[in-house]
């Protein structure tokens, strides 16, 4: 209940360190770890990079975990007490401790043939089920963000409510900034699903092109 006396409870507090922590996750290091992958398949740190943005999420959405069962006492993960944001918060625990331990996982893997219907040798089909389930972790960290922003103003015991402008901002970064620029990756780097990145076949371009004009040359001089 709103107690109107101008200072945050503990509640309030778990609550706001809860929420601030998860926006970092989900707006910076999951968007990070994803582009990442994404972009930079072709530079060898890139792995090095994805899995300590991993790591940082996994640690990060654990402590926001334990603060947000903290604040409600435990007693609203499940049952009739349970809401959407609950709900929610608890698949996307889940997911990203899960989907860390698939990246480790996957990390061992030997290429293999490609999946039905995608023309990708050399890449074992548990990478491809990473990239999906990468993306469905991310979608419902989204989610739980923006039903939190509700869950706040149901619950806030200082009686705000989430401003305007931050419901502004969160479809901003999501819609116009994260998605377009993870998903353009597939165009511009439309080259990764046949196994060649474009620096790739720029560089066997070049190979061939240096082939043909030795060739050229021994043809010439004899």
């Amino acid at each position: 209940m709103p107690h109107n006396n101008n200072f945050l409870d503990l509640h309030d507090k778990l609550e706001i360190s809860h929420a601030l922590l998860s926006s970092v996750c989900a707006f910076f290091l999951v968007p990070a770890a994803l582009i990442t992958a994404r972009y930079m398949r072709n530079n060898p740190v890139w792995y090095k990079i994805h899995w300590i943005l991993n790591v940082a999420v996994t640690l990060i959405i654990t402590a926001c975990f334990v603060m947000g069962v903290k604040s409600i006492n435990g007693n609203q993960i499940g049952g009739k007490k349970s809401d959407t944001h609950h709900r929610f918060g608890l698949v996307a625990f889940f997911l990203v401790v899960t989907q860390t331990l698939i990246g480790i996982a996957v990390h061992f893997t030997r290429a293999g043939g490609p999946p039905p219907g995608l023309p990708a040798p050399g890449k074992h089909w548990s990478r491809y089920f990473h990239a999906f389930m990468g993306i469905c972790t991310a979608g419902t960290l989204f989610a739980a963000i923006y039903s939190g922003m509700h869950e706040w103003t149901k619950s806030s015991d200082d009686g705000t409510v989430t401003p305007t402008a931050i419901r502004v901002v969160f479809w901003i970064l999501l819609g116009a900034i994260i998605i377009p620029a993870y998903f353009l990756g597939f165009y511009f780097r439309r080259g990764t699903w046949k196994g060649k990145g474009p620096e790739t076949k720029a560089a066997a371009d070049a190979s061939e092109e240096s082939v043909e004009e030795k060739d050229r040359d021994a043809i010439e001089a004899a």
